[in-house]
């Protein structure tokens, strides 16, 4: 480490001493398919000398490019199963830029050998702007759901209602194929739990990205690739599993079914998959009611059985009308029936903790979720991957549907029923959102070391909910209608941008500045209120890259980030399911906006890769929930602009590749500090502090067809705008075998392993009340899945030779 710590420094301080001069780029292809090869090893050496001068690794299209001082050098390609490449290079004062050109790497039986023996994919790819999460190399992953594939994902936080953080912040925003996804907080975590990780491909998490890209999502971006056709030929694979948790009477299961066909000019895709799951969750919550007259206390205690029904059906075409025109058209829909049933106890208590009066109320809700997107891709290539022209399309849209059954009891201290106390309540909500799209892009190569990009968009965003609430005593034996609870809720959101980027690269130095500019148009409606609001934001970004030699690399970037809210933020709908504890959305708030700078540094070694971050994150306007007291035992949330925050924090991502491949490594420590502003409406004061988290996940290569995975993280205590959220910690783990030449996958996952992530506990406070929340809900879990892969598994394990290559390139490296 501090040999490391030691390069760090060195390079930061010197690194214009180190730049080289002299340049060697080339191409890299596979020697049967013609197809690039990317991640492969390339390195220049001194000649006769076995130590390398400089290196890095091809592109996603082969591409490479080194830099040393000016020299006779040996140039040399290696890749996981394939011979190595070598050859003699030289430059003079005249000759500064040497051009290897195209080099085809051929397959070595012995190393293919080797790998079908002891080879395993990685797990997660570093590059200098993203880490790449391989969801195939995920064993605990394997029958899972989106969701569940985030939880390992180092920077991502899963909470056990789906709410997804990344780096701390939940102001992220969630991508599929490249494109945003729609996603809001009220339906995110529900939808990612209906998305199959069998459809996945891998998952990006871009925690800066330029203004090509929506500025949406303080903290940055998480991107799900899905499953396309790769080399030509026709693969496919079925799976089938049950997962049982504890508590739960009968276990769940999940079928699904993955195909792909590629030909020279098309290639077709189908992803679909059909998932059962029930989930029971408890909880107890302790609340301090004071004021100047009195104190009293509630108990509260809640269990519910929650069950889930939903179907996944994706399916994409590309075309390739001519050599240098490309069409594509890809849709996806998911559909979810849910029934959740429970009841909650509650206990009222009086100064001296004497019990006043008790109830019960048994809940009961039958839901429908529809979710469904279409996009086509068109891309005219002047020049391939020198000038082009592209344009979209995309439409989504969200169906929800619900009713929820409310009954009622109250009890006197001695369990003697109170007269017409028994309430029975019913409360429906309808709602649609749909959400289209169009934009077209543009990027010219203007010579070899510059690149112009530039681009329009045009985003339109529409939704409707209307809810109504029947209220009944008992005694009246029928529902009646409570218009004064009635809420239609309309909201429409255009945004309309314009960017463009400007890259360049001067021999060891790289810069990128692009500026991204958007008019928002806001329009919100509900039965007390009404407004229109319109702004026009700037959204700059900059970025200085430095390859410092040595598979060095660094870089310095800013960019101005906006998180506009939606879904159930802005929706004054009340849910009314616990009468203790109501909550609604406010649509009078205010986006917030994020001022980000970040510096990275990246290592590549042959088996290692070591990243490390430090950024810092000022926002305005930030949006957070507060509580408050509304009756002597009613708590209201809504969401609120409250004040501003300062977020800091460094992050170091080691990937290990150990013991001839036998183990693979990746380990992630990240550190935060986090200051919340103060805000007088809301007695909260400005609070400072600091938290940690660490995540290790470990692939090991038990034998040749047996293979395992363990994954455990830690997160320390961190405040929220009244209160805190206790510490967290949780093991996963994974084992796979593998049969009839992989043809046929067995594996089995135990999901929190130590029982941990049940004992949450938040503290929420202001100055009228102090409340303690608990979960007492088990979420350890048992998977068990069978996979059966088909097709020409010749040209398939060609392609998966080394777990390394990612053919993810929905985010190119700019500089």
């Amino acid at each position: 480490m501090k040999k490391t710590s030691l390069l760090i420094l060195t390079t930061l301080v010197h690194f214009i001493a180190i730049a080289g001069n002299m340049t060697v780029s080339g191409r890299i292809l596979d020697g049967t398919t013609n197809q690039p090869l990317d991640f492969v090893n390339v390195a220049l050496y001194k000649q006769g000398s076995s130590e390398p001068v400089t290196g890095g690794f091809s592109d996603a299209d082969g591409k490479f490019e080194l830099h040393a001082e000016e020299g006779r050098y040996t140039f040399k390609a290696t890749f996981l199963g394939y011979t190595t490449y070598s050859k003699d290079v030289a430059s003079t004062s005249a000759l500064k830029h040497i051009r290897i050109g195209t080099v085809k790497l051929t397959e070595d039986a012995k190393q293919i050998a080797e790998v079908e023996v002891v080879g395993q994919g990685s797990s997660m790819k570093l590059d200098i702007d993203k880490r790449v999460f391989n969801v195939d190399q995920s064993i605990v992953g394997d029958g899972a759901s989106a969701a569940e594939i985030l939880e390992n994902i180092p920077s991502v936080d899963v909470d056990t209602e789906g709410n997804v953080s990344l780096r701390n912040s939940s102001s992220v925003e969630i991508w599929i194929n490249g494109k945003p996804s729609g996603l809001t907080d009220t339906d995110k975590g529900q939808i990612l739990e209906m998305l199959p990780a069998d459809a996945i491909k891998s998952v990006e998490v871009i925690t800066n990205p330029s203004a090509k890209y929506n500025p949406e999502g303080n903290a940055g971006i998480i991107n799900i690739v899905m499953k396309e056709g790769g080399q030509r030929g026709y693969f496919g694979s079925v799976t089938a599993g049950a997962i049982y948790r504890e508590g739960s009477p009968y276990p769940g299961g999940q079928a699904g079914l993955n195909f792909t066909y590629n030909e020279s000019k098309w290639s077709f895709n189908l992803n679909s998959n059909l998932r059962y799951n029930r989930r029971d969750r408890g909880s107890h919550l302790d609340r301090k009611n004071f004021t100047d007259l009195e104190t009293t206390y509630l108990k509260q205690d809640s269990k519910s059985a929650f069950h889930r029904l939903n179907g996944f059906l994706r399916a994409g075409f590309n075309y390739n009308i001519t050599t240098v025109d490309e069409i594509g058209i890809t849709a996806y829909g998911m559909m979810g029936g849910t029934r959740n049933k429970g009841n909650i106890n509650y206990t009222d208590l009086d100064a001296a903790q004497t019990v006043t009066k008790t109830r019960e109320r048994i809940t009961g809700t039958d839901g429908i979720l529809a979710f469904y997107d279409i996009t086509a891709n068109y891309k005219h290539s002047f020049i391939k991957d020198i000038h082009d022209l592209s344009a979209s399309v995309n439409y989504n849209g969200q169906i929800r549907n619900s009713e929820s059954r409310y009954f009622t009891n109250a009890y006197q201290p001695d369990l003697t029923p109170i007269p017409d106390a028994k309430v029975r309540q019913r409360q429906t909500l309808d709602s649609k959102a749909n959400n289209a799209s169009a934009q077209i892009d543009y990027m010219n190569k203007v010579a070899k070391d510059h690149k112009i990009e530039a681009g329009l968009k045009a985003d339109i965003k529409f939704s409707d909910s209307y809810d109504h609430t029947y209220d009944s005593i008992f005694t009246k034996n029928r529902e009646e209608e409570d218009f004064s609870k009635y809420n239609p809720f309309n909201y429409s959101e255009q945004v309309y941008a314009a960017y463009i980027n400007y890259a360049a690269k001067f021999n060891w130095f790289s810069l990128q500045v692009g500026l991204r500019c958007e008019e928002t148009i806001t329009n919100a409606k509900s039965i007390k209120d009404e407004f229109h609001r319109s702004y026009f934001q700037p959204f700059p970004s900059v970025y200085f890259g430095f390859d410092l030699g040595k598979s060095n690399t660094l870089q310095l970037s800013y960019t101005r980030r906006i998180n506009r809210p939606r879904g159930n933020r802005i929706n004054s709908f009340v849910d009314r399911s616990d009468p203790s504890n109501l909550r609604h959305g406010n649509p009078w708030l205010m986006p917030e906006f994020g001022n980000v700078v970040e510096l990275n540094y990246l290592k590549n070694w042959e088996m290692h890769s070591l990243s490390a971050s430090l950024f810092y994150n000022y926002t305005e306007n930030v949006i957070q929930q507060v509580s408050r007291l509304i009756t002597t035992n009613v708590m209201e949330t809504t969401y609120e602009n409250i004040t501003h925050s300062q977020n800091a924090g460094a992050e170091i991502v080691a990937k290990n590749r150990l013991f001839k491949n036998y183990l693979d490594l990746t380990t992630t420590i990240s550190a935060y500090y986090y200051q919340l502003g103060a805000n007088e409406q809301y007695k909260i004061k400005r609070t400072d502090s600091f938290s940690w988290n660490a995540r290790i996940n470990a692939n090991v290569k038990i034998i040749s067809n047996l293979s395992a995975q363990v994954s455990a993280y830690y997160s320390s205590p961190r405040i929220v705008a009244q209160g805190t959220v206790d510490q967290s910690y949780g093991m996963d783990l994974g084992i796979k075998a593998n049969f009839l030449k992989k043809k046929l996958s067995i594996s089995f996952t135990v999901k929190d392993v130590l029982d941990s992530r049940k004992k949450g506990h938040t503290i929420t406070e202001s100055t009228n009340f102090h409340q303690e929340s608990y979960r007492t809900s088990c979420d350890r879990s048992y998977r068990l899945t069978l996979t059966y892969n088909f097709g020409d598994m010749k040209s398939k394990s060609r392609e998966k030779k080394d777990g390394d290559r990612n053919d993810t390139d929905d985010f190119d490296d700019d500089l």
